[in-house]
């Protein structure tokens, strides 16, 4: 994610780096490795996951607790 930051906002590895408190070495390791094909991953498909499912349990406790009509 950071690589690809870096392209856009038209800073340097190191001056991108410093903004965000990075390692500038371990930056440019990563550019190198995009660059250079040998790593691919679209972070993108990991932002918008499903969310876990909610137990169904908290409905039975709802409607254990509420008080009956008389």
């Amino acid at each position: 994610m950071h690589v690809e930051a870096t392209n856009w906002s038209g800073m340097g590895v190191g001056e991108y780096a410093a903004a965000l408190s990075l390692s500038p070495g371990s930056l440019r390791k990563w550019h190198g490795r995009f660059e250079d094909g040998e790593v691919e991953i679209d972070w993108r498909a990991h932002l918008h996951q499903a969310p876990p499912e909610i137990s169904t349990s908290a409905k039975v406790v709802l409607r254990i607790a509420r008080p009956n009509p008389a």
